[in-house]
């Protein structure tokens, strides 16, 4: 990808099968969109099951909301010490993600970040963290720890409507 890229639209690699690594580039700002209709919602990077490994380049301070949302063959990770937020639906649907370490850079994760990734066994979170946002590791079924920092100060959001309220 060219080094000034700064968005990547949904579906821009979308069902890419040959794709099976991809470095993101520092200067990335913005990805995909999310319209709030579940089975539409996608990203850039969406059906592009032999994308195994992604590589975002240090320098970068935020991995973009939508990035690799729907990004079933994502399996590894290794997210810089220079990122300070992961955006909303980031990892959303990435199915095949096992495990991830959010460096103690990182102070905020979006809403629905790993939000259904099915086999997401091991997670270990920033010591730095101060926001996690609704759904952030929602139905993510195969996580059965998770050490919360004693930085964490908000978590979550409530909307008011009551079943629709719902934490990290």
């Amino acid at each position: 990808l060219s080094s000034n890229i700064k968005r990547m639209e949904s579906g821009a690699f979308g069902n890419c099968t040959s794709l099976t690594e991809i470095t993101i580039p520092k200067s990335l700002e913005e990805a995909g969109r999310e319209y709030g209709f579940g089975m539409y919602d996608y990203g850039p990077f969406c059906g592009c099951t032999n994308l195994k490994t992604v590589k975002l380049e240090k320098g970068l301070t935020q991995i973009a909301g939508n990035l690799f949302m729907r990004c079933y063959g994502l399996e590894d990770i290794d997210i810089p010490d220079t990122v300070t937020t992961i955006g909303e639906n980031a990892f959303k649907l990435c199915t095949s993600i096992r495990s991830v370490t959010i460096p103690d850079t990182v102070t905020y994760i979006g809403s629905q970040c790993f939000e259904s990734d099915k086999e997401l066994v091991n997670v270990k979170l920033s010591s730095n963290i101060k926001r996690m946002e609704s759904g952030a590791f929602g139905n993510c079924t195969s996580l059965t720890e998770i050490t919360i920092p004693k930085s964490l100060e908000e978590a979550g959001r409530e909307y008011g409507f009551g079943m629709y309220d719902y934490g990290p």
